[in-house]
């Protein structure tokens, strides 16, 4: 969906693949459409283990990078704001 203030996109997340987020200068929502487990590493060499819930969403700030893994056995569907 697009419009004027927001465009949605859905992704897909392949099993035991990395995607790099950049730091945007807006700040965005991903919201799992499938449960799944990711891990983001960060710059700095900081891991975070997350466990994504059908339906959760995450508030990511302006500017927050980091790499995801999808380290998980299915595929997971994102859909991300951006």
């Amino acid at each position: 969906m697009v419009n004027h203030v927001v465009r949605i996109v859905e992704v897909v997340h392949a099993p035991r693949t990395t995607r790099t987020m950049p730091g945007d200068e807006r700040d965005r929502v991903l919201i799992a459409l499938d449960a799944g487990n990711i891990q983001r590493i960060y710059a700095d060499g900081r891991k975070s283990h997350q466990h994504w819930g059908k339906g959760q969403a995450l508030w990511i700030r302006a500017g927050e990078s980091y790499t995801g893994e999808n380290i998980g056995s299915a595929p997971m569907r994102l859909s991300r704001s951006n």
